[in-house]
């Protein structure tokens, strides 16, 4: 365990078994020295060892890719891993609106033909991922238009329903995410037009999660994110990559988000959760309720419909007085009862489904036990919704459902995809039931 000393260690050995033992320990140390110098180059550097997607959605291929100056990500050109659409820039008006350090979204790709166009991105089997996409409208198509409406599908299954209102202080801009593990290699993600305007994308950025213990499982159930907050920043930004190694968006609750809490802060580092990696930097801020109340509601987002939620709550108690424990609700629902640690991060989460039974709206109820000093507080949270896989997508090694006889080199951008297989039997036995399957090759 850390911080704990090896019992028994003998100082004074000689001859080989002693000069082993020192050179063991050098070994040691120097791989140690290496380890954290790759770590510091991981948390800081351009992402040579994260393993991180970022592509630059319609950034013409005449154009170098880049490295953003402020999250020093590397981004890249969007044509090897899509083979329709058009290349679109925004109005000069949005040209790095946001800031210089939101390059990415001054272009965008377009899709105007086809009702379902994908992107193919490459993946490991069995390996846990987050994908986002940005989307800033920009009036890049001249249209003025003031409302766009277009889904999003994780393979097969539906993902999301992207809705742009261009005349608020967003100016079109909203982003959708995603957590899966990946069932081949190359995982398709698709926009689907239902009518409701062109659809686009500005960024689409794929990031592998470690050992991070969302409940995604391969081929059944991913997740999609519903919010993602830190509670009681100082500042308004949304903090990303360095401080979070993963490039988890931490969208900031602002004080006029609810009147009913105040927020409170420490400049003390505090150790990261080791559950769900949540940084210092998010943990080091926290609300609790206004005045002498011992109850704590937080009111999501009441933008999306969700039938089924899942809530995580990231915890690090920093005031080192009295006892402070509290109940988790969802609604009305109980999942856990919490004392936070002091200036050490836990994450705990629902560990079950909970299923709206009212206009898909949702609370989040924190009250102090009676056991309790000291009100509930809260650091961070996040809520997700499931992507249900009703129609289990094929593994790369249930079978070979294609042959490929071209002798150049080719690449999948989508592997094949079907609705029927069953994975207890045999993929011969079910050829005939086969009844959707997308592959789009090309040859490079």
């Amino acid at each position: 365990m850390r911080g704990m000393k090896r019992e028994g260690k003998k100082k004074d050995r000689i001859g080989d078994e002693g000069r082993w033992n020192r050179g063991s320990e050098k070994r040691r140390d120097e791989r140690k020295g290496e380890r954290r110098k790759n770590r510091n180059k991981w948390r800081s550097g351009s992402c040579t060892y994260c393993g991180f997607l970022s592509i630059d959605c319609g950034l013409e291929e005449s154009n170098s890719n880049y490295t953003d100056a402020a999250a020093k990500i590397n981004y890249v050109v969007d044509g090897p891993y899509v083979d329709s659409g058009e290349n679109k820039k925004v109005a000069a008006e949005y040209q790095d609106i946001w800031g210089v350090n939101y390059r990415s979204l001054n272009t965008l790709r377009s899709f105007p033909s086809d009702e379902q166009n994908c992107y193919a991105l490459p993946t490991v089997v069995g390996t846990k991922y987050l994908v986002r996409l940005e989307f800033l409208y920009g009036n890049y198509d001249n249209k003025n238009s003031s409302f766009l409406e277009f889904n999003l599908t994780l393979g097969v299954n539906h993902w999301d329903t992207v809705s742009l209102n261009t005349t608020n202080d967003r100016d079109g801009y909203t982003a959708s995410e995603a957590v899966f593990v990946a069932w081949v290699g190359w995982a398709p993600v698709c926009l689907v037009n239902t009518g409701g305007g062109t659809p686009f994308v500005s960024t689409l950025e794929l990031r592998p999660l470690g050992f991070l213990p969302y409940p995604a499982e391969m081929g059944y159930q991913s997740l999609f994110l519903y919010e993602r907050r830190n509670m009681g920043p100082t500042a308004d930004d949304t903090l990303r990559y360095p401080d979070d190694v993963y490039d988890r968006f931490w969208y900031p609750w602002r004080p006029r988000d609810d009147p009913t809490y105040s927020k409170i802060s420490t400049t003390f580092s505090i150790e990261q959760s080791a559950l769900f990696a949540v940084p210092s930097t998010i943990l080091q801020t926290a609300v609790v309720p206004v005045g002498k109340s011992t109850v704590l509601t937080i009111t999501t987002r009441q933008d999306k419909t969700l039938d089924d939620v899942m809530v995580f709550l990231h915890l690090a108690d920093f005031q080192n007085g009295e006892f402070r424990q509290f109940d988790a609700y969802i609604d009305d629902e109980l999942f856990g009862t919490y004392n936070p640690q002091y200036n050490i991060g836990d994450s705990n989460f629902s560990n079950f489904w909970y299923s709206s039974t009212e206009d898909s709206k949702y609370n989040l109820t924190l009250a102090a036990t009676a056991k309790s000093k000291l009100p509930p507080m809260l650091n961070a949270f996040e809520v997700y919704g499931r992507i249900a896989h009703d129609n289990p997508t094929t593994f790369s090694q249930d079978c070979k459902l294609i042959s490929l006889e071209h002798t150049k080199p080719i690449k999948i951008h989508a592997m094949a995809l079907h609705q029927t297989i069953s994975k207890k039997q045999p993929c011969q036995q079910h050829s005939k039931k086969i009844t959707q399957i997308f592959l789009i090759i090309k040859r490079i």
